[in-house]
């Protein structure tokens, strides 16, 4: 099948005479066609049109990374199902939460959001041109052995790092590179042409040892026999760079299964959180309570809105603030009004109303990592307790642990130990519910997640809620350790002027390291829809310092593609983002206290 014309469009062999035998199509050594397999498991039992855009959104992605492979690579069978549907067999894993990040476990997995629109979930088909292409941004590394080039060598993003080294000169359909920013760019890099090169500050070069994408791709799918039985082409071996194939010439080659897997749950509809005041709860939190399953659905929109996915008549959409608040409404029967009227993402009146009650009395909670897969559970109430809190361990992918808490003697302080199950996603959730001396009763959570470094690994490090970010280079640690990090509760006021636009994070290392031996990235994401209130210049990630008893800055550098705020740190926080509000206008806080 030769490639011919000024855009690499593919020459097809045609029967014109189906008398005429025999047929003789010659298969060209220099012409290959790699076509994955790919498994797509959505999280809940969505409907129809969801299933339905998805679908053709994955067209999309194969016909676009048709093009960026020169017509030498594609998605030819996809195998696309909900409900959670082998789900731990996926490849690709389509989350109910709109605060999923995607992301990537090289040659594992990919975790996408509900919807993508560039920078959040709670909106963008994937049908449209930002989602599509951000599966392809995530297949590089899944099935092609990519590394992002928005990073630098040392990991670290927002400092510069960009590929390729003069973007600007070409025009989308020439420009690479898609691992560094896929929604203007159709190309993986190479070093073809020298006015439009690889450019080597990236961590894709670091990790690839020099390397540019395509050179990784030819190292990896290069055949190693004697002789080759294909031989790959890359724009270095053409000198040039092609801008198409712009799609796969015959739709017949791709495979599309699709599983809907209807259990009778409701449509998706639409949960109002609001105060006791009335005013609408920004970023609450909301949890779907199914079947003894506790499924994250995202936060809460600018006007306190989530579209909740998968439930039926009779579940619990629970608020999970951490603590020293509460909510809960059960899923009425008849289901709700659906949210989506036409479009999958749309959203439409009336809505189910879940009201945030604050809690008696608060219980702060500590997840400290031992070592040897061990983690120490604190818990701290602002009152006495009738009896030891009960605390669970949820960890993904693993049996709950119920922990047995003691008092620690003189301190008020609970403290229990979970061995974590080595098999099983090293992430997940801790809560904890206690009875006052009031015989009132609270609950709390807390997010964690625990990797393994040491003083000659680099290290990046994610808390369970994507929000919270940090790289530790080489050299950080002074001996290997157990890292943890997990979303907590403010440990003071924040600093006067700014108001508090995530939640504080920790990190804590088993070795007892009480600070990075070299300053070390960190990074938190906020919500775009908060910035139309605040001044966007005024965004700071500071640290609390204990011995001052204040919040203390460690800098901002505002990167709004990604909705993120960058900083370098020696301290193991808790870190949070800050911010100015920048009109007299009400700001309606989101919940920062876990």
């Amino acid at each position: 099948m030769p490639i011919a014309g000024p855009i690499g469009d593919p020459q097809l062999y045609t029967v014109s005479d189906l008398t005429t035998s025999p047929q003789v199509l010659t298969a060209r050594r220099d012409q290959p066609l790699f076509g994955a397999h790919l498994r797509v498991s959505v999280q809940w039992d969505s409907n129809a049109a969801y299933l339905n855009d998805l679908r053709q959104g994955l067209i999309n992605a194969s016909n676009y990374l048709y093009d960026a492979g020169d017509g030498q690579f594609f998605i030819q069978w996809i195998d696309l199902m909900d409900a959670g549907s082998m789900w731990y067999e996926a490849g690709l894993r389509v989350c109910t939460d709109s605060q999923e990040w995607p992301h990537t476990l090289a040659w594992n997995y990919m975790y996408v959001s509900r919807f993508w629109d560039g920078n959040q979930g709670h909106s963008g088909n994937w049908s449209e041109s930002d989602g599509y292409r951000a599966l392809i941004h995530e297949f590089g590394y899944f099935a092609l052995g990519l590394y992002d080039e928005y990073e630098d060598r040392d990991g670290d993003k927002g400092y510069g790092a960009h590929c390729a080294e003069v973007a600007a000169s070409r025009t989308e359909p020439y420009r690479s590179s898609i691992m560094n920013y896929q929604c203007n760019t159709t190309e993986f890099c190479s070093r073809a042409e020298s006015d439009h090169q690889h450019y080597y500050l990236t961590e894709q070069d670091y990790e690839n040892n020099g390397e540019s994408c395509w050179q990784t791709m030819k190292r990896y799918y290069t055949d190693s026999s004697s002789p080759a039985r294909w031989i790959l082409t890359s724009p270095d071996d053409r000198h040039a760079i092609l801008p198409g194939p712009d799609r796969i010439p015959e739709p017949a080659w791709m495979s599309v299964n699709v599983a809907d897997i209807d259990r009778g749950v409701c449509q998706p509809f639409v949960v109002h959180a609001i105060n006791d005041d009335g005013s609408p709860r920004v970023g609450a939190d909301l949890d779907l309570e199914s079947g003894g399953d506790s499924i994250d659905e995202g936060i809460t929109d600018n006007n306190g809105d989530l579209v909740i996915l998968g439930a039926r008549p009779g579940d619990q959409v629970v608020l999970d603030c951490g603590f020293m608040c509460s909510g809960s409404v059960s899923v009425p029967n008849p289901c709700p009004a659906p949210a989506a009227a036409a479009a999958p993402n749309g959203i439409a009146a009336p809505a189910v109303q879940l009201v945030v009650q604050q809690e008696p009395f608060e219980m702060a909670i500590g997840v400290a990592p031992l070592g040897a897969g061990q983690v120490r559970v604190e818990v701290s109430p602002t009152t006495t307790l009738l009896a030891p809190p009960l605390v669970e361990v949820l960890q993904e992918n693993a049996t709950p642990i119920t922990l047995t808490m003691a008092l620690i003697p003189g301190t008020g302080r609970y403290a229990g130990t979970a061995t974590l199950n080595a098999q099983a996603a090293p992430w997940g959730n801790v809560k904890a519910a206690a009875t006052g001396g009031s015989g009132k009763s609270a609950t709390a959570s807390v997010l964690f997640n625990v990797q393994s470094g040491g003083p000659d690994t680099r290290l990046e490090l994610m808390s369970g809620d994507d929000r919270f970010e940090i790289n530790l280079l080489k050299g950080a640690l002074l001996q290997p350790a157990e890292v943890g990090v997990e979303a907590g509760n403010m440990p003071g006021a924040a600093p006067e002027g700014l108001v508090p636009l995530s939640d504080a994070y920790r990190v804590r290392l088993s070795s007892g390291q009480a600070a990075l031996t070299v300053s070390c990235q960190v990074r938190l994401r906020y919500d775009p829809g908060y910035m139309a209130e605040m001044d966007p210049d005024s965004l700071v990630i500071y640290h609390w310092d204990a011995a001052a008893g204040k919040w203390l800055p460690d800098g901002g550098a505002l990167d709004r593609d990604f909705s993120t705020v960058y900083a370098r740190s020696t301290s193991l926080g808790p870190f949070a983002l800050f911010g100015k509000p920048g009109s007299a206008k009400k700001v309606y806080l989101p919940v920062v206290l876990r």
